[in-house]
Formats: C-alpha cells, structure tokens, sequence
C-alpha cells in the first residue's frame, strides 16, 4: 500500500492462533468497535479480521475491506461486506465517503504510516471517526515488512498534525504483558514460522544448547508476569486503542 504493498503471509496457523489471543485478551477493542463503528466503515489492510467484527455483532452498515492483494481478501458471505483491492496510502475512494475508517495493527507495517493517517482522514466525512489499534511492544512479525512499532505520543502527534479530536484511548495491557508477549512470541521465530524468521540469520549451537533452559523459564515465567500483568504499568502498553474525530476545516 504505497509502502506497504508485498503481500503479508498472514492467514498461517501461528497467526491466526495469535489474533485470536488478541482478540481474546483485548475485548476492549470490541467495545470501541461496537461504540464507534456504525454506518459505512472501510478497514485499511484488517483482512479476515471482518470474521471477529461479524461475531461481535458489531452494527454496521457497510463494511469495506481493502488490501494490497487479493490473496489477502477474506471470503465472506455478508450483503454488507465489500472485499477490494486497493493501495491504503494512495485510496482512490472520494474524500469523505466513509464514516468510519479502521486501521488494526497496521501502520507499524507501512513505511511512511503519516501517509496512511492522511488518507484515513481523508475518506472519512467530518464529524466521522478514525479507529487505530497500534503496538508499542510487538515482537518482529510479518518479515521483511515491519517497520516500527508505535507509541501512544506518535499517535497523539499525528492528531494534532490532522487537526483531529482525540475522543478516546485505552492503553492495551504493560510492562508485565509486554514481557510475557516477548518470551511467548520469540518461539515462532525461533521455529522458522513464515513471517517470524529471517533465513540471514543463523542459530550458534550454544543457542541450541541453551534453549532448554529458556523454554524452562519461559514456562515459569509468563504465567507469574500475565499474573503481574493485572496491574500494570500503562506506559509501557502492549498496544493503544485510539479513536479520532474528523473536525470540520
């Protein structure tokens, strides 16, 4: 999508396990979804996230999903779903067609994400909303493309460069989560799951020989942090919800 255009290996076991952990965990982006997501919405590069948004009965109207490449379009039987191809920096949608516009868990994805913000803004009509879910902590997916991760104050700046209203956040689990997310997520890499591995890199036998040991504090360790985790530390969120209003020029 105008730097973000090569396909993602995104609908493999490892993934889907992982969204659904997502998904799981984060219900809070459901409740935003269901507050804010009405009327004509278009999903810049979710692809079979429709499928969660369907079963959390979210209300609305018409549903657009665009991605770079038709392999990453999801097969849904829904009147209101609409499935295109198309580039999320460089829409070809009229200004001010949507009322909503979501982006989940892809800017740090896209190599100019200011790009894609001003796009996102465009499309949608004054008074309608921009929904963002953004990772500050994720572990390397989706190779080579991953850019960046994003923090909650990139965000806040790129509200105030839209001349939009911040008109909610929520800060996605912290610091404990954070260090569980990384000794889970480490493994599909480590693993050779497409998107998590990168083939330049070579594995020392004193890695493999120590491995035990880490999948041994792993185990210990992830279920004492998720317990951490219930009272965390907010600045170091695993991910941020934020919602943005289109404000008349």
């Amino acid at each position: 999508m105008g730097n973000y255009t090569e396909r993602f290996p995104g609908n493999g076991l490892v993934t889907r396990v992982r969204y659904w952990g997502r998904n799981l965990r984060y219900r809070e982006i459901f409740r935003v979804l269901q507050k804010y997501c009405t009327g004509d919405v278009i999903d810049v590069g979710g692809g079979s996230f429709i499928r969660a948004v369907l079963q959390a009965k979210v209300a609305f109207t018409t549903w657009t999903v665009l991605e770079p490449s038709s392999d990453d379009l999801p097969d849904i039987d829904d009147v209101r779903v609409n499935c295109i191809v198309g580039d999320g920096c460089a829409m070809t949608q009229r200004d001010g067609e949507f009322d909503v516009a979501v982006s989940m868990q892809v800017l740090e994805h896209v190599f100019n994400p200011m790009q894609m913000m001003q796009e996102l803004h465009r499309v949608i009509k004054v008074g309608g909303y921009i929904v963002v879910v953004v990772p500050q902590t994720a572990n390397i997916h989706h190779l080579p493309h991953h850019y960046q991760n994003v923090t909650r104050y990139w965000l806040e700046k790129s509200a105030e460069e839209l001349g939009a209203k911040i008109v909610h956040y929520t800060a996605l689990g912290g610091a404990w989560s954070t260090l569980a997310s990384r000794l889970l997520l480490q493994y599909p890499g480590i693993f050779g799951a497409t998107g998590y591995r990168d083939s330049r890199i070579s594995r020392s036998p004193l890695f493999w020989l120590l491995l035990p040991l880490g999948i041994m504090v792993s185990v210990i360790a992830i279920p004492i942090f998720m317990l951490l985790s219930l009272a965390d530390i907010k600045e170091e969120a695993n991910n941020h919800v934020m919602v943005l209003q289109k404000l008349a020029p």
